[in-house]
């Protein structure tokens, strides 16, 4: 039977998409469900996102190679589109080889994207192309600071035109510095709640926070 999957998408970039993959993955496999990550495509010189969801998946006792987890790496940090000289060269046949191999060997592949769900990783090919062939689940994973409120509702908006479920939106307080208290930070959690009613909001500051989210990964 293939796995069940879920993808975690992000409003942007940087807004904690690899947090939660990772704190959920841990969480899971501590009950003993059978999941691992996958990151289909990573940009940048190292293999930070890539490497931390290996690891949380239970490394190489439970996935044998990196590139299991993380098919294509490409080195410049830039949409995956503009990170190749020639777009049309971009093979994304090894995504889907890598998937069906996790899927065939374990329970739940949570699937974490590259930046934000709309980001293009072809000239006629997005992230969310990628996300629609792989899953009919999506998590999504936001920037709890000001401006957040469009991003999730054009997030979710291009999400429902997909006809993809949206099983939950996770609002992320990054670590900062600043002590300033930011008015839109402390209010953004109750406004999208009340501008989306009937869908699944979880605030989160720390890994035990995404605790919760386990509702949205096992019911």
């Amino acid at each position: 039977m293939a796995a069940r999957s879920i993808f975690i998408t992000g409003t942007d970039t940087g807004v904690g998409k690899t947090f939660v993959t990772t704190a959920l993955l841990r969480s899971l496999r501590a009950d003993s469900i059978d999941a691992v990550g996958f990151k289909p495509i990573e940009c940048g010189i190292d293999h930070g996102d890539s490497q931390a969801i290996w690891e949380a998946s239970g490394g190489a006792d439970v996935v044998p190679e990196l590139s299991l987890i993380n098919p294509i790496h490409l080195d410049k940090p830039l949409a995956p589109v503009a990170a190749v000289d020639d777009p049309e060269t971009l093979d994304l046949d090894p995504i889907f080889a890598a998937y069906e191999q996790l899927a065939e060997r374990h329970e739940l592949v949570l699937i974490e994207g590259a930046g934000g769900w709309l980001v293009p990783v072809a000239a006629d090919r997005t992230m969310a192309d990628i996300a629609a062939e792989l899953t009919d689940e999506i998590i999504m994973v936001a920037a709890n600071r000001l401006g957040v409120l469009n991003h999730v509702m054009l997030t979710y908006s291009s999400i429902y035109d997909y006809q993809i479920a949206c099983n939950a939106i996770v609002l992320n307080d990054l670590p900062t510095t600043d002590s300033e208290i930011d008015l839109a930070k402390a209010t953004n959690f109750d406004t999208l709640e009340t501008c989306m009613p009937g869908v699944p909001i979880y605030h989160t500051s720390s890994e035990a926070d995404v605790a919760a989210v386990r509702r949205s990964v096992t019911e």
